[in-house]
C-alpha cells in the first residue's frame, strides 16, 4: 500500500499467498520477474509506436505560430489587423482556446495505459 507500484504490490500478493499455501517460492519469483520483465518491454513497444504521434501532435501545435511568425515577418500589415482590431482579438482568442483544446485532446489520445 506505501508503494503504489503495480509490479511490487504483484510481488507482495503471490507471496503472501505462497506463505498461506505454501509451494516453491523461487518459481513464483521467476514468474513474477518474467512478468516485470515483459510489462517493461511491453511499455517500451508502446513508447516507440506512439513517438509518431507525440511527435505529429508537437508539429501540430508548433505549426500556426510559425505560420503566424512567417506571415508577421513577410507582411506586417496583413498580420496587424489581428491585433489593433476588437474582432480580431475575439479571433486570436478563439483560436487560441481552440488550440488549447486540440492539445490537451491531442494528449488524450496518445496516453496509453497500461
Amino acid at each position: 500500500e506505501r508503494v503504489p507500484i503495480a509490479d511490487v504490490s504483484y510481488f507482495v500478493v503471490a507471496v503472501m499467498i505462497q506463505r498461506e499455501s505454501g509451494g516453491n517460492l523461487a518459481e513464483l519469483l521467476d514468474k513474477i520477474a518474467a512478468l516485470v520483465r515483459d510489462r517493461l518491454r511491453l511499455l517500451g513497444e508502446i513508447r516507440t509506436l506512439s513517438a509518431e504521434g507525440r511527435l505529429s501532435a508537437l508539429i501540430l501545435t508548433a505549426l500556426p505560430f510559425g505560420v503566424g511568425l512567417v506571415v508577421n515577418l513577410v507582411n506586417p500589415e496583413f498580420m496587424a489587423v489581428l491585433w489593433n482590431d476588437p474582432l480580431g482579438l475575439r479571433m486570436v482568442a478563439v483560436a487560441l482556446a481552440m488550440m488549447a483544446l486540440g492539445i490537451f485532446w491531442m494528449r488524450r489520445i496518445i496516453r496509453i495505459r497500461v
